[in-house]
């Protein structure tokens, strides 16, 4: 999958073309997905600050790589 490119286009969601009957579905979705994203985040945060507060040493750029290397 390294060869995948991945492209965002902004719109409204009306404007995608979607049929009536499925807008709602798809809105839940980019909300959900929004709200689980966001959470993530803040949660990876939450996380590095607090062990960076307790002073723990930890090689931030190996536990990226280590990340990014795992293939999903």
């Amino acid at each position: 999958m390294a060869d995948a490119k991945t492209r965002v286009i902004k719109t409204s969601l009306r404007s995608t073309g979607w049929k009536q009957q499925y807008l709602e579905n798809l809105e839940n979705l980019v909300r959900t997905t929004h709200f689980l994203t966001t959470h993530t985040y803040q949660l990876s945060r939450w996380i590095l600050l607090h062990e960076l507060e307790r002073g723990h040493d930890f090689n931030l750029c190996e536990l990226i790589g280590q990340a990014v290397d795992q293939d999903y």
